[in-house]
């Protein structure tokens, strides 16, 4: 790995510690202090290959900064293909800072940008009978007008969508139809019952994605 840094121009150091990667890689980005964390996806070989392992569960749910999980894709980017980031948004603070992440980033060249934001089903519904107002629709509508212009002034194509339903199952879901390399999503912190009730989409998402 250090070599391969090396060749890229990137300087390194090399820690090694003793003890639970589940605290202690959380604990040496907040010691460092880290912008980003890289790790792999637990690759398992039964029915559970597409499930996280318990080390980045824990890192993404306590990591003091932005956690990127990889996985190997077996699509190569092309010059005309382009790089392909799904921007996942609800408005809030951490959707904010995540598009600024991007904004901020050198992309390859012909990357493309696509912004959703879920709505939920049963809200969408009513919305579509009359029942109710818009005031779902009209949330994501801002969200996705939002994150499109703290991006509008970086060199990236852009599109946005509008989808129905649970949030972790419909990024992914459109991920993989679109060829998506990259998801990119904030995570908003809870604790407690909170997260025991509600869950966290960015774990699901991480957890979930191919």
């Amino acid at each position: 790995a250090v070599e391969r840094l090396r060749q890229l121009g990137i300087p390194s150091r090399v820690v090694i510690m003793r003890g639970n990667p589940e605290f202690l890689i959380s604990f040496a980005a907040r010691s460092w202090p880290a912008n980003l964390i890289l790790m792999r996806a637990h690759n398992r070989k039964d029915s559970r290959n597409r499930l996280l392992g318990s080390v980045a569960k824990s890192v993404i749910a306590s990591a003091p900064c932005s956690v990127e999980v990889i996985r190997p894709k077996a699509d190569a980017i092309t010059a005309e293909r382009g790089f392909r980031v799904l921007l996942a948004t609800d408005d809030s603070e951490a959707s904010i800072a995540a598009s600024r992440a991007i904004a901020e980033m050198n992309w390859p060249e012909n990357t493309e940008v696509r912004v959703v934001s879920a709505v939920n089903p049963m809200i969408y519904s009513l919305e579509e009978l009359g029942v109710t107002g818009d005031r779902g629709t009209h949330h994501a509508h801002r969200a996705i007008g939002n994150a499109v212009q703290v991006l509008s002034d970086a060199p990236l194509k852009i599109s946005a969508e509008v989808i129905a339903g649970r949030a972790a199952r419909q990024i992914i879901s459109r991920a993989k139809q679109w060829g998506t390399d990259l998801i990119v999503l904030g995570t908003n912190d809870r604790s407690g019952l909170s997260r025991l009730l509600f869950g966290s989409t960015s774990v699901a998402v991480a957890n979930r994605a191919y």
